[in-house]
């Protein structure tokens, strides 16, 4: 019964950790980088939190993550095609080796995913861990992108 309750404990906390998640992707602008860090270490945590015999869910919520990354990059490169023309050179050039990067963070991020998968009992918290650690810089990586985007187009306009 004890382990019934705390399991189902530990899913309504990490259900809410994922909604203070994404809405704050939502207001990112508004949002501080500290706060941001905070949300993103607290849903990465609460992935920590599934055992190896929950390791369903626990992929079921890696993929939420994955797919809600997705969308940000997805919309923040749209929003930087519609910016190309007005661009710099090296605004462009920055812009490309970011996408780059963040290809290969997302990359990182399905082989981890891939290996929560297929793991075996003893390797379980590694790649939980593992997966958890490259979400995170690739959220990171993201947002410096994003920042440095931003910056490079303020300039453009001074």
């Amino acid at each position: 019964m004890y382990t019934n309750n705390r399991s189902l404990y530990l899913r309504m906390l990490y259900l809410l950790v994922l909604f203070v998640f994404f809405s704050s992707c939502t207001a990112l602008a508004e949002t501080s980088k500290k706060e941001t860090k905070k949300e993103i270490e607290e849903a990465v945590a609460a992935i920590g939190e599934y055992s190896n015999a929950q390791k369903d869910a626990a992929l079921a919520k890696a993929k939420e993550l994955m797919a809600s990354f997705d969308e940000q990059v997805e919309a923040w490169e749209g929003t930087m095609d519609e910016q190309w023309a007005a661009m710099k050179d090296s605004s462009r050039e920055k812009y490309r080796e970011s996408v780059k990067q963040l290809q290969q963070q997302r990359n990182e991020l399905s082989e981890w995913y891939g290996s929560m998968k297929y793991s075996s009992d003893k390797a379980w918290h590694e790649v939980k861990e593992g997966f958890a650690a490259t979400y995170e810089n690739a959220v990171d990586a993201f947002n410096t992108s994003k920042e440095e985007a931003a910056s490079a187009a303020g300039k453009a306009e001074e």
